[in-house]
């Protein structure tokens, strides 16, 4: 996250490394216009227009340029407001407005679904919504020169919605779901995802008959409405789950792993890098992710707190494998075994064992303290080359040479 926020999914507000910026009135109008414009430079008519309506005063390209004046003395370092052959633009630090980091995430969230990763489109799909404080530019929403942008920006809020809902379907969490999905549909009427998720939802949870009743109700009210038939998606829907299509069952959800230990105190000041190590396991190709640090670093703590956050990414949830007691390279695969309650064979390898066992599983494997164990990192390359949906996030006071 960056240093300095800027922030208009609600309200429009500036934080700085001092906290919050006050913005109001006219001047809070003049940033709002700047920042729709997304970089590009804005003439002063236009700024004229959209700070006074058709109610400017014979000042008002003369106070244009005091309210610039007086913004650049009141935003941090990170914002700048320039000026381009006499027009001005907002110029933000990488990262800094929080509509950017929502349209990321929801491209990340979309991308992990069609990637087949319900867990983690579910998990950035969440973080991609947790941005929202309100509409989109808060009171100048209405106003002309926020209205559009206001808009699209709501749209794609209902865009994250939806997958947020979809992951959870692909999840098998339908029950969970339900009522959620179908206030969705009933709140965004016309919107045909809306209406699969919610029949989805109703045919997974065992209600075929309300599944086809929502979408004869669907269908009567948009051909009232707008003399319109349902799209190809929604009809195709309609027919499977009047046929019964196996393929509409939800996934039989696996055994969770083991759940983390809860920890007595708050990590506090750590927040950047419990920032980038989410990026980091959020790649798609990162296998394995090794924290190193010196004894009484907190590596450990930081850690649990990164697994603590990004479980949900996992359909399986993370699993603590503590190899601090071990001094034996040989058991740490044993230990793992014995963390995913997975039986061994003791003429038969152990590594595929555990592959196949977990073949199909999502899961994040937390392994503290591993410095005294290093020479089991060929095992741990072989587990994770052979189980493909298996990460591994590793506490080490030395490096280990193992790629992923």
């Amino acid at each position: 996250m960056a240093a300095v926020e800027v922030r208009v999914l609600g309200p429009v507000q500036v934080v700085g490394n001092d906290g919050p910026v006050p913005l109001a009135g006219k001047h809070a109008r003049l940033f709002g216009a700047l920042l729709v414009a997304d970089g590009r430079a804005r003439g002063v008519d236009e700024l004229v227009e959209a700070v006074w309506d058709d109610a400017a005063p014979s000042s008002a390209r003369k106070l244009v340029q005091v309210y610039v004046s007086q913004l650049r003395k009141a935003l941090p370092p990170g914002i700048e407001i320039e000026t381009r052959q006499g027009a001005y633009a907002a110029a933000l630090a990488a990262d800094a407005l929080d509509a950017a980091r929502f349209e990321r995430l929801l491209g990340e969230a979309i991308a992990a679904r069609e990637a087949g990763n319900a867990a983690l489109a579910l998990s950035l799909a969440d973080r991609a919504l947790a941005l929202w404080r309100g509409r989109a530019y808060g009171e100048l929403a209405y106003e002309e020169f926020a209205r559009v942008e206001s808009e699209r920006l709501e749209e794609l809020r209902l865009v994250a919605v939806e997958e947020h809902l979809d992951a959870q379907l692909e999840l098998g969490r339908h029950s969970e779901v339900l009522g959620e999905t179908l206030a969705h549909a009933a709140e965004n009427p016309q919107r045909e995802r809306a209406h699969e998720l919610a029949m989805l939802a109703l045919y997974r949870g065992g209600r075929q008959a309300d599944a086809l009743e929502h979408y004869a109700a669907f269908r009567a009210r948009l051909d009232d409405q707008l003399g319109l038939e349902p799209g190809s998606g929604l009809r195709d829907l309609q027919r499977r789950v009047l046929q019964q299509d196996p393929a509409l069952e939800p996934v039989s959800p696996l055994v969770r792993a083991a759940s983390l230990p809860i920890p007595p105190n708050p990590l506090v000041g750590r927040e950047r890098e419990v920032e980038e190590l989410r990026t980091l396991l959020e790649r798609q190709d990162a296998r394995l992710v090794v924290l190193t640090g010196a004894g009484g670093s907190g590596k450990t703590r930081l850690a649990l707190e990164v697994a603590r956050q990004v479980a949900g990414s996992y359909a399986n949830g993370v699993a603590l494998v503590e190899l601090a007691p071990l001094r034996d390279p040989a058991l740490v695969v044993p230990t793992i075994a014995q963390v995913l309650e997975v039986a061994l064979d003791p003429v038969k390898d152990a590594v595929q064992l555990i592959a196949h066992a977990i073949a199909a599983q999502e899961v994040l494997l937390l392994l503290d303290n591993a410095e005294h164990v290093r020479d089991a990192a060929p095992s741990l390359a072989e587990l994770i080359a052979r189980a493909p949906r298996v990460t591994l996030l590793v506490t080490s006071r030395a490096v280990l040479h193992v790629s992923g």
